[in-house]
């Protein structure tokens, strides 16, 4: 038998704080900000799961700049090829024991077949270089706590005295966290064989990790979300393309309140959070053709789940110095069927536009705006461990009518330091929109950072409700199409600025770039990439482009 392994040097920093700890991984002596997301079974029959399905979406993880996943407890433990291909990637695992929201019986039988069960498991899987953690289990510390004594003892018999000793015999060279979420310990002496957990609620964003929903608020206001040590768990519902819909379904059967909808929908009142939320950001579909309503509904829910579960990724990465939060894995990359659910990549591997707004806000350099108290701001935000970068700031105050520049802030010479946040603009809404035809609801902003005439990173920023502002018609076209093996390439251009492309293909593979602004007078290069070689008599005919406008009746 021959066996790939690799070398790496793994700590889980937990140094005091005047506030409590902090929690970040250190590999090869480099602070790591995690940026990542949950793992769940590819299919419910695992039967189905093959090497190439796990390549596509493994591979997928790392082109949108991941670097971490997390093998939920609530799942299956993995086959083989699953950590080889992590290997192979480069993506770490944070690897959960099969225990998941649920109570545990603590007898002698029981507890040996545990025992059996992780020794079984941490001897077949830890060779793999990619396993950074070994955790206990997916929400079973809080629900032990809410229960009492009686299962705290419970709980301490079955992940204290059974997991986590049979996991020491076999693997010391990892860390262990006891639980997802977790405050983690207040003692681990491992010479003198002492662990004492910190118990309480794990809401305490002062140790350890944190799971954060909220399916009522705004999901785009800061001021809703926590500053933790590590979000391990977050996210918001988006359907899935249309073509998914045609897999287990006709048009008949469509619509958002529909019996069959309904049954897809396993997440209690979704729907009706689904129609909610995006009513903080659009106008609800209501062409009177009932399919065209709908197509345009699913592709509004997929531009608001990347604003919800995009803009809590970048307050993570803005707050990672000021309040020592070093990671974020969001809820969930990949879908075990087709339904509404909060997965970034579908059933069968297409990316949903959430895949392609992760794709930017985990970046290796990011600048990213927000709205407080009147201001908006701006963060620079590096995860580069070699260099720092010189850059100017450009804010432009574009006009919706016809995409000129109104205004035009500027900030010279930032340093954007290795491994850093920091703030590095902020003005007041009445300052920003004062040149604008209509003011706030006249003009968005476009944030660059430029480096040696290079743009480093930018970020669109709208500032009301799109449903506040009169869009013109962009007429997109497309051009200088050509196809080379597994790629295509073309342009696109408008007469108007179109906010949210989304471009969308039957074709298995992704794009380089999707749901984006494009601005009149400025060309946008878009490079499709096949999982196999493209069918130039077919691929531009199923080509499909959308914009907001085109939601409208």
């Amino acid at each position: 038998m021959v066996k790939k392994i690799g070398f790496r040097r793994i700590e889980l920093i937990q140094d005091d704080l005047p506030d409590g700890k902090t929690f970040y991984f250190r590999i090869n002596g480099i602070p790591l900000f995690v940026k990542g997301s949950n793992w769940i079974p590819a299919d419910a029959f695992e039967g189905r799961v093959t090497q190439e399905s796990l390549q596509k979406l493994l591979q997928s993880a790392v082109l949108s700049n991941q670097n971490m996943v997390r093998v939920w407890g609530g799942g299956i433990y993995q086959r083989d090829d699953f950590y080889t291909i992590c290997d192979e990637l480069g993506l770490m695992v944070w690897q959960e024991f099969m225990f998941a929201v649920s109570l545990y019986p603590r007898d002698g039988q029981f507890l040996l077949n545990v025992q059996e069960e992780v020794k079984y498991q941490v001897r077949r899987l830890g060779h793999h270089p990619s396993i950074v953690l070994w955790s206990g289990n997916n929400e079973n510390q809080d629900i032990a706590t809410q229960h009492g004594t009686i299962y705290i003892v419970d709980y301490s018999v079955l992940y204290d005295g059974t997991v986590r000793p049979a996991l020491l015999e076999e693997d010391r060279s990892r860390p262990f966290w006891p639980a997802s979420p977790s405050n983690g310990y207040l003692v681990m002496n491992a010479t003198m064989d002492l662990y004492v957990q910190r118990w309480g609620l794990s809401g305490d964003t002062h140790y350890g990790d944190v799971h954060r929903y909220d399916y009522n608020d705004m999901c785009t206001n800061v001021t809703f979300f926590p500053r933790p040590r590590f979000a391990s768990e977050f996210g918001f519902q988006g359907y899935p393309s249309i073509h998914a819909w045609l897999q287990v379904s006709d048009p008949s059967m469509w619509g958002n309140t529909s019996p069959f909808m309904e049954h897809r929908q396993h997440h209690p009142d979704g729907n009706t959070q689904l129609l909610s939320q995006m009513k903080n950001f659009f106008h609800i579909p209501n062409n009177t053709n009932v399919t065209r309503q709908f197509e345009d509904f699913v592709y509004l829910t997929q531009v608001v789940q990347s604003l919800c579960i995009g803009s809590e990724m970048e307050h993570y990465r803005r707050i990672r110095n000021e309040s020592h939060t070093m990671g974020t894995l969001y809820w969930q990359l990949n879908d075990i069927w087709q339904a509404q659910s909060w997965a970034s990549i579908e059933y069968d591997g297409t990316w949903k536009l959430l895949h392609y707004r992760t794709m930017h806000s985990y970046a290796k350099i990011l600048i990213s705006p927000y709205d407080l108290d009147g201001n908006i701001s701006a963060y620079a935000v590096s995860d580069d461990h070699l260099n720092d970068h010189i850059c100017d700031l450009i804010i432009e105050v574009t006009a919706w009518k016809d995409g000129r520049v109104m205004d035009l802030f500027k900030v010279g010479n930032i340093k954007v330091s290795m491994l850093h946040s920091e703030k590095v603009w902020t003005n007041t809404k009445s300052a920003i929109f004062e040149h604008c035809p209509g003011k706030i609801n006249g003009c968005f902003l476009i944030f660059k950072l430029i480096s040696s005439g290079a743009t480093l990173a930018d970020s669109l920023y709208l500032p009301v409700n799109l449903a506040d502002v009169v869009l013109q018609k962009p007429n997109i076209t497309i051009s200088n199409q050509r196809i080379v093996g597994q790629k295509a390439m073309f342009t696109l251009k408008c007469v108007a600025p179109a906010p949210y492309v989304y471009l969308y293909t039957t074709t298995g593979g992704y794009f380089n770039d999707n749901n984006f602004m494009i601005l009149p007078g400025v060309s946008k290069s878009i490079t499709f990439t096949g999982y196999g070689p493209l069918d130039t008599s077919t691929f531009w005919q199923f080509l499909q482009v959308k914009t907001v406008i085109d939601t409208y009746t």
